[in-house]
């Protein structure tokens, strides 16, 4: 909360309706698991895509050929323009509401989500929003697919991180964390290992049996949005 600037009274109300969570799982039938950092769904997808793809079976489908272009605040409401098709838009609103997605799609390499732009942070930041923690990233050490798949922890368990030469490239000691499932604590510095690599000519591979994948990190969260 210190080191990051956020609200107390936020966390605070975070933590006292965490229950709540657990109530939305049971309730989508979302098999879950405790982790060090709290509950995930237990599956291959992504967690909230898994949450996402549940709460969205019953629900017509929102895509269309609409397209955001700006606003502006008169009194107490927004003027807002809209393409339609190859025509123009404009409406009148009370409220808007930005839903952005996540902004990890920037990123060189990652598993989240491409937008084909990120126009409305701009938009929001030139009208006055407030546009916090875009550089709040997780990066994890095991992208693969050019970064855009990541290895959870029980598939990287069961092979070995190599350099193109040959060599392993963790100690021993961290290697065996890897078998265990239990590097979680430590993945900045298994970032800044395969980086080191990298800086130094090797590619980072993972072998498991006879298969081989070139390893990336890659963005997997990120924390920022519009407040």
């Amino acid at each position: 909360v210190e080191r990051f600037g956020d609200r107390e009274e936020a966390i605070r109300f975070v933590y006292e309706n965490s229950e709540q969570v657990i109530e939305l799982f049971n309730e989508l039938s979302l098999t879950f698991e405790y982790r060090v950092f709290g509950i995930i769904p237990t599956y291959k997808a992504k967690g909230g895509y898994v949450m996402l793809r549940k709460l969205q079976e019953k629900t017509k489908s929102i895509f269309s050929d609409v397209n955001f272009i700006d606003f502006e605040k008169d009194g107490e409401d927004y003027n807002i323009t809209l393409s339609i098709g190859n025509g123009i838009s404009h409406i009148r609103s009370k409220r808007i509401v930005f839903a952005t997605g996540g902004f990890g799609g920037k990123s060189k390499y990652t598993d989240c989500f491409r937008y084909k732009n990120y126009k409305a942070f701009d938009i929001i930041s030139s009208r006055g929003g407030n546009v916090v923690n875009l550089d709040c990233i997780f990066i994890h050490p095991f992208g693969y697919s050019k970064g855009k798949r990541i290895l959870t922890g029980k598939e990287s368990s069961q092979g070995e991180f190599i350099k193109s030469n040959g060599e392993y490239l963790f100690k021993e000691q961290i290697r065996l964390l890897i078998k265990n499932n239990n590097y979680h604590e430590i993945i900045g510095d298994l970032v800044g290992e395969i980086e080191n690599a990298n800086n130094k000519g090797y590619k980072v591979y993972f072998r498991k049996d006879k298969s081989i994948i070139e390893i990336t990190p890659s963005v997997h969260y990120t924390a920022g949005g519009i407040e």
